[in-house]
C-alpha cells in the first residue's frame, strides 16, 4: 500500500514538474538516525508537502546525506533534476557553503537554490538577543513568571493500563492545562472538516510562502486559459509557481519525527526499516491512503504472493 501511495505522489510530481527537497535527521528509540525526505510542490492549485520515507544514516557526514536523499528520490521515480529549492536546518552539515549538504546538492542541480529554515533562523536570533542585551532577557523572564508562574513545562501524558500510579500524573496534567485544551479544541472544531488537524499542523500549515506571489498565481490561475498561447504569460506563470514551491521552513520534516515515535517504541524496537517506511508512509500520508482502491490493493497483494488460499 505505501508503494501505491508512493506512485500516486510521483504521478503528481510529473504532472507539476517542478519541487523542492526537504530533509533533517534524528535518533529513534534505538539511538540509530534517520534522515527523514519529504518533497514540496504546487499541483492542482495547492501547495503539497508529502513524505517519502525515512532513510537509516550508518554515515552522517554530507556525500553520505547527499546519497540517502539522491537514493529516495530514485526508488521514487522522482527526477532530481527538477528540484528548484532544498531547505535544511542550519547545521554545518547540511548548511556549509563548501561541503555541505547544500552545495553538493547544487553542484549536481545547479538551480536548487538553498533556504536556511526560517523557523530555526528565528529561533537563533532570539536567543542570541537575549544573551546579548539584558533587558530582553529580564523580559521574557517576567512575561514568564506572569503567564506561566510554574516555570516547569508540563506535557500532556497518556494513562497507562498496566501502572495504575502513573495514571495521576496524567489526570494533573490535564487538569492544569485544561483552559489551553478546550481553547485549542474550540478552534479545531470551528475548522471544516479538512482542515481540521493537530495542533502542530495547525500552527505550522505547510502552505506558507515566501513571498506575496502566491496572490500573483491565483490571479493567473483564473486566466491561464486565456493566456495559454502567450508564452511571456506562460513564463510568468512558470515563474511564480517556482517561487511558491520555495519551503520558508522546514517544519513539515520535524512534524514526521512524532510519528516516527509512535510507530518505533520501546516495544518494537526490532521494527526494519523497511517496514517503519511503509507504515509510516500510510500514516503520514493518510489523505492518500484512505482514498486507496482497496480492491487493487488486494489484486496486487494477491499477485505478489502467488498463494491460492488468497482467492477462496
Amino acid at each position: 500500500m505505501s508503494q501505491m501511495v508512493l506512485q500516486s505522489i510521483s504521478n503528481e510530481l510529473k504532472e507539476c514538474k517542478y519541487f523542492a527537497i526537504l530533509a533533517d535527521e534524528t535518533k529513534d528509540v534505538t539511538k540509530t538516525e534517520q534522515l527523514s525526505i519529504m518533497v514540496r510542490y504546487f499541483y492542482n492549485s495547492t501547495i503539497n508537502e508529502r513524505f517519502l520515507g525515512f532513510a537509516p544514516c550508518s554515515s552522517l557526514n554530507a556525500q553520505a546525506l547527499f546519497n540517502y536523499i539522491e537514493c529516495t528520490l530514485a526508488n521514487c521515480s522522482i527526477d532530481i533534476n527538477n528540484c528548484v529549492a532544498q531547505t535544511y536546518d542550519g547545521a554545518a552539515v547540511m548548511s556549509g557553503k563548501v561541503n555541505g549538504v547544500q552545495a553538493i546538492f547544487q553542484r549536481q542541480v545547479p538551480q536548487a537554490i538553498y533556504t536556511h529554515c526560517y523557523n530555526h533562523r528565528l529561533n537563533l536570533v532570539v536567543v542570541d538577543i537575549c544573551k546579548n542585551i539584558p533587558e530582553i532577557n529580564t523580559q521574557f523572564i517576567e512575561l514568564q513568571k506572569k503567564h506561566c508562574p510554574k516555570s516547569k513545562c508540563v506535557e500532556l501524558k497518556s494513562i497507562s493500563e498496566t501502572r495504575w500510579i502513573c495514571q495521576i500524573a496524567a489526570c494533573i496534567a490535564i487538569k492544569r492545562t485544561l483552559p489551553i485544551i478546550l481553547l485549542l479544541l474550540n478552534k479545531v472544531s470551528l475548522e471544516t472538516k479538512y482542515e481540521k488537524s493537530l495542533e502542530a499542523n495547525y500552527l505550522q500549515k505547510s502552505d506558507s510562502d515566501l513571498s506575496s506571489s502566491s496572490s500573483l498565481v491565483n490571479a493567473l490561475i483564473l486566466h491561464l486559459n486565456e493566456y495559454r498561447n502567450n508564452i511571456e504569460k506562460f513564463k510568468t506563470f512558470i515563474l511564480c509557481k517556482i517561487a511558491i514551491i520555495i519551503p520558508p521552513s522546514s517544519a513539515g520534516v520535524e512534524r514526521t519525527f512524532s510519528s516516527l515515535r509512535q510507530i518505533k517504541t520501546y516495544l518494537r524496537n526490532h521494527m526494519c526499516n523497511e517496514k517503519l517506511t511503509s507504515v509510516a508512509i500510510l500514516k503520514i500520508e493518510k489523505r492518500i491512503s484512505k482514498g486507496l482502491d482497496l480492491d487493487i490493493v488486494v489484486d496486487k497483494f494477491a499477485s505478489i504472493h502467488n498463494n491460492r488460499r488468497i482467492m477462496l
